[in-house]
């Protein structure tokens, strides 16, 4: 069995296989072969075990990646090997989160050969984007494509590609992670593989970031195609279900999540974040948050954190059965933490939503702080890309809490957010999501609209009743699909026009 064989395996997917083809080329070797052979060996076996992502993979391939590097200083070894050896060792060690990695890329990144420049750059990125610093990796993945081409080297391009699409999406550069998901088309059309895979993933969180969920989850259904015809990739299996237990919780199916994210938990963690559970407990703020749930933190302390950090706490906040405003306290200290930090600004503005709807359901004391994080959420949101979906359940999450007082406001955040449920539900093809996201979403804010409306716009709330009762317009396709696209406005037969629906009129009979 040759290294190319291996490598060609390791290429389409099949992890598995590739792994003991380079096992069997290794004893091969053990009855005779060269020294360069040998480096070139355990360099493959590395690359192949690093492509597999679990822990105990990233273990084995550090360790191959070290014998190549050793060896690969030989005197007798080719003096062209030992960059990529170096590379190969970096790339291990980058992956299972070590800072080491990124030291040993040093003075590659201006290497005569483009290649190998290329390749340096390309693990900057990669480890930026693993530290959650979106706006390095942009910098050095472009600096990568820039070396890809100057080496025409189109396959290695095309993979640095894969990672500038999350590098964008992630930096709120939204547009330019579209350039990047479409550049094969179709789902379907994109390439096959291990690094089609990879894209197909990348797409579909970039499209999950955008409020395109439904998008996101036919990207998903080929991804887990594709993925049915490989092997020993279990981390992106897992991946792929975290990423969809994500679209689902956002469209209000949380006991499928649970299932999707049950199922995941029993794939094997990416290297990187084995080792941050497997480190001392992460700070979550300058404490744990989870003491913090009874214990306002000092004021000195430092209050610079992440959210990952903030998720977690109100996940802790929600399973409580009741909220102090200490509790309230501590939320708003970690929200400005996340305050002009770039590149967080999408997570800022959805974990205020999160935090003010979760204090809104928390009882009366708590309706201040919850308006005052919902208010924040609001305004940021509307200057988000793909945040539609989102924008919407601020404004009726923060229509429906204003007393009747604010009548006026409450009702016009409910309108606009209603309509804009409604435009979300329209992307869903299952009828049961789309009847569950009216029971959870839609209907609560209706009914609060039309309690405020029937006093003062009796026709407003005419619309309210006639809309919430009107599932949409079926209009057939291509595909066999029948899928229900908005109702536009309605033409009542006493010749008033409704002021709910879509672009365009209908005769109401």
């Amino acid at each position: 069995m040759t290294i190319s064989k291996a490598l060609d395996l390791d290429r389409d997917g099949w992890n598995d296989e590739a792994v003991e083809a380079i096992r069997s080329h290794q004893h091969n070797m053990l009855n005779g072969g060269s020294l360069d052979e040998i480096v070139e060996g355990f360099r493959a076996e590395a690359r192949i075990q690093r492509h597999r992502g679990e822990a105990g993979a990233l273990a084995r391939a550090c360790d191959s990646a070290r014998q190549a590097v050793l060896l690969g200083r030989l005197p007798a070894a080719s003096r062209d090997l030992a960059a990529p050896a170096c590379l190969e060792l970096a790339a291990c060690r980058i992956r299972r989160g070590d800072p080491a990695g990124t030291q040993a890329i040093a003075g590659f990144t201006t290497y005569p050969d483009a290649g190998i420049a290329g390749w340096a750059w390309r693990l900057l990125g990669e480890a930026a984007l693993l530290a959650e610093r979106p706006f390095d990796a942009v910098a050095a993945l472009l600096n990568a494509i820039a070396e890809n081409q100057r080496g025409k080297d189109k396959h290695h391009e095309a993979g640095t590609r894969v990672l500038l699409l999350l590098a964008f999406s992630r930096a709120g550069h939204l547009e330019d992670a579209d350039r990047l998901s479409f550049r094969y088309g179709a789902p379907s059309d994109a390439p096959q593989g291990l690094l089609g895979i990879r894209f197909l993933l990348a797409r579909a969180e970039h499209e999950h970031r955008s409020g395109r969920i439904g998008e996101a989850l036919r990207t998903l259904e080929v991804a887990e195609t594709r993925l049915g015809a490989t092997s020993g990739l279990g981390v992106l299996r897992r991946e792929l279900l975290t990423i969809r237990a994500g679209c689902l919780d956002d469209w209000c199916q949380p006991d499928e999540a649970d299932r999707l994210r049950a199922k995941a938990g029993k794939l094997p963690l990416p290297a990187h974040l084995a080792t941050s559970a497997n480190a001392s407990q992460t700070l979550r703020d300058a404490q744990d948050a989870t003491r913090w749930l009874g214990e306002i933190p000092h004021p000195g302390a430092s209050t610079r954190t992440d959210p990952q950090a903030v998720a977690a706490l109100l996940r802790d906040l929600a399973a409580l059965p009741q909220r102090k405003p200490d509790h309230a306290a501590v939320v708003c200290r970690l929200l400005d933490s996340l305050a002009g930090r770039p590149g967080l600004e999408r997570d800022e503005a959805l974990l205020l939503l999160e935090a003010g709807s979760l204090l809104a359901e928390s009882g009366p004391e708590h309706r201040v702080a919850a308006e005052r994080l919902l208010r924040r959420a609001l305004v940021r949101l509307e200057f988000l890309e793909g945040a539609e979906q989102w924008l919407a359940q601020a404004r009726v999450t923060l229509g429906q809490l204003l007393p009747d007082s604010e009548r006026d406001q409450a009702l016009d955040l409910l309108v606009r957010g209603i309509q804009g449920l409604d435009e979300q539900r329209f992307q869903m093809l299952n009828r049961s999501h789309r009847d569950d996201w009216l029971t959870r979403r839609e209907h609560p804010a209706i009914a609060r609209a039309i309690e405020l409306a029937s006093g003062t716009d009796a026709a407003l709330a005419a619309d309210l009743i006639t809309f919430s009762r009107v599932a949409g317009v079926l209009v057939p396709q291509d595909d066999r699909q029948v899928p229900l696209v908005p109702v536009p406005r309605l033409r009542y037969i006493d010749g008033t026009e409704s002021r709910l629906g879509s672009a365009g009129s209908c005769n109401f009979l």
